[in-house]
């Protein structure tokens, strides 16, 4: 509504949409970041505690972005050869 005033009486308001904007893109908790906490406690054990950084971020990565079981993400990308090319190669990838 506020907004809206602005508009129809002609008042700039640049500076204060932007403020807006960046508030509201803000997280309202911090429940995302302590998932994320945990998903990396559970795939960072004592069993698995000899990992590099890397592969820790990858696996974290992979379960935070992809939302497939491990088993399900096999079979989707186990035929994909240049996909699997990327992955074992020394470039950095995005």
């Amino acid at each position: 509504m506020l907004f809206g005033h602005f508009k129809e009486n002609h008042i700039a308001a640049l500076n204060l949409i932007k403020i807006v904007e960046y508030a509201f893109c803000l997280p309202g908790t911090s429940a995302p970041l302590q998932r994320e906490f945990s998903l990396m406690n559970n795939a960072w054990t004592d069993d698995r505690g000899l990992m590099k950084e890397s592969t820790v971020k990858g696996l974290i990565t992979c379960k935070i972005n992809i939302g497939l079981a491990c088993e399900d993400f096999y079979n989707k990308i186990k035929n994909k050869k240049d996909f699997l090319k990327k992955v074992l190669a020394n470039e950095k990838y995005m």
